[in-house]
């Protein structure tokens, strides 16, 4: 008896120093840790995060700035000492589109929530979608203050202004215009070996691509004419949103160029609560056009992209 009670013990034993040394080796990639890790430790977690996820982490360049971060950061006595030399590897790993925040500049960036502003102009109703960063209760309250001003007005059609939207969550804004999207694959996400997968919309909510919020639309309404405003303030998110209606029928983009982050990135998370936002997917739209951080076209060219919508 004793020899199976000792037995016992030896066994749990090793599954636990065997539980402990997996979660201490391994955890922290999936943001689960049982210990405080040194700064060289935390360095070598971010830069493994890099290479598994970053669009461009591969290469001679890339292991340049690889062994740049290690030897620039090897004295560091913080994790704070440590974030310029991940900033410049994960440039490099990312892209532009790539960034590091930390936790003050995260709280910087929630205290400026803005929210959909409507109205109308004669038939037309005329969407402001500005970016968006916010809580699950702050995205929900942004798509359903989209999609209220779709169900309660009449229109003969749309304007979605995203000149100002530099981008945040695309969740809420997709979700708040899914009555004038139609369902199905939004677009594809395209990792740097060509494996992808896609963002899709069904009854008011979007899978696949930022908050998976979602609103109580009515009916579809895909006839009236739509016209999306873009410039080169529109980024990101914004971009992404305005790639929803690409292939949309009575739809056209007014204004100019956009501003060239038409990629989307994943938020990984450090010990300390720094997110590095990694760029790891180019994107394919509904038409089957890829897009890498180049910019989205409008087809109607104008300074004066609302005037020029308003005035057909």
């Amino acid at each position: 008896m004793k020899k199976i009670v000792w037995w016992s013990i030896g066994v749990v034993t090793v599954l636990a120093i065997t539980v402990f040394f997996l979660l201490k080796t391994y955890g922290p990639y999936y943001n689960i840790y049982v210990m405080k890790p040194s700064t060289k430790d935390y360095v070598k977690i971010a830069i493994t995060q890099m290479e598994s996820q970053g669009l461009y982490a591969k290469g001679e360049q890339w292991e340049r700035a690889k062994e740049e971060a290690y030897q620039t950061t090897k004295d560091a006595k913080s994790y704070e000492d440590t974030h310029d030399a991940l900033r410049k590897a994960l440039k490099v790993a990312g892209g532009k589109h790539a960034f590091l925040q930390t936790p003050s500049e995260q709280s910087d960036v929630k205290d400026q929530v803005a929210y959909p502003t409507s109205k109308k102009v004669g038939t037309t109703l005329v969407l402001e979608l500005p970016g968006f960063m916010g809580s699950e209760k702050e995205a929900e309250r942004y798509a359903k203050t989209l999609n209220d001003a779709l169900e309660k007005h009449d229109y003969e059609r749309v304007i979605v202004d995203l000149q100002n939207n530099d981008g945040g969550d695309m969740g809420p804004m997709i979700a708040g215009l899914s009555k004038i999207i139609p369902d199905g694959t939004l677009m594809s996400w395209v990792d740097r070996k060509g494996n992808s997968f896609d963002a899709t919309l069904k009854k008011g909510k979007v899978n696949g691509g930022g908050t998976p919020i979602q609103v109580k639309a009515g009916s579809k309404d895909l006839e009236t004419p739509v016209d999306v405003l873009i410039g080169d303030k529109t980024a990101s998110s914004g971009e992404i949103t305005a790639l929803a209606f690409k292939g949309r029928s009575h739809i056209q983009f007014i204004g100019k160029d956009t501003a060239t982050y038409t990629t989307a990135n994943t938020t990984l998370t450090l010990y300390d609560g720094t997110q590095m936002n990694i760029t790891n997917y180019k994107i394919k739209d509904r038409t089957g056009k890829y897009y890498e951080n180049n910019p989205i076209h409008p087809d109607i060219t104008s300074d004066k992209a609302l005037e020029t919508a308003l005035s057909q």
